[in-house]
């Protein structure tokens, strides 16, 4: 995000406005800053700030110096990759936290299984169950 934000920043101040704009820094008698596109009034200090638009490079129709167009493309490719990380990683914990309650049942059959109480009917019905299980789980398991 600050990425972003830095890129923002950095393609409004450079940016090519086609009216010449001016900027005032007006400083009140209590202190009080502002800053206004017209000159100020009874104020303790005024101050010009900007008189003309940054001119755009040579050959380049943007207004961005040179360096600055792969400077932009390279901050919204990370912020891309970031982005996709954190999907990843969220749909990455929801499979995860699947995984852990189908891993709980699945010792949980295991250890019924393996106790002499219950008939071959029962044995069967948890086998089945825990190939289910099986199947599921290999379907979530998380992609890198």
């Amino acid at each position: 995000m600050k990425r972003t934000s830095f890129a923002l920043l950095l393609t409004l101040s450079t940016a090519n406005t086609p009216v010449a704009a001016a900027l005032y820094l007006c400083v009140g008698h209590d202190g009080h800053v502002t800053y206004a596109d017209t000159p100020c009034g009874q104020v303790a200090r005024a101050t010009l700030l900007e008189t003309d638009p940054p001119t755009p490079a040579a050959g380049s129709d943007d207004g961005l110096r040179p360096g600055e167009r792969e400077l932009l493309a390279r901050a919204y490719k990370r912020d891309d990759q970031d982005r996709a990380r954190r999907e990843r990683v969220a749909r990455n914990s929801a499979a995860e936290l699947r995984l852990n309650q189908l891993r709980r049942r699945k010792d949980a059959i295991a250890g019924e299984m393996g106790s002499a109480i219950g008939g071959a009917a029962q044995k069967k019905a948890l086998a089945e169950e825990r190939r289910s299980i099986e199947r599921e789980m290999a379907t979530l398991r998380p992609r890198r």
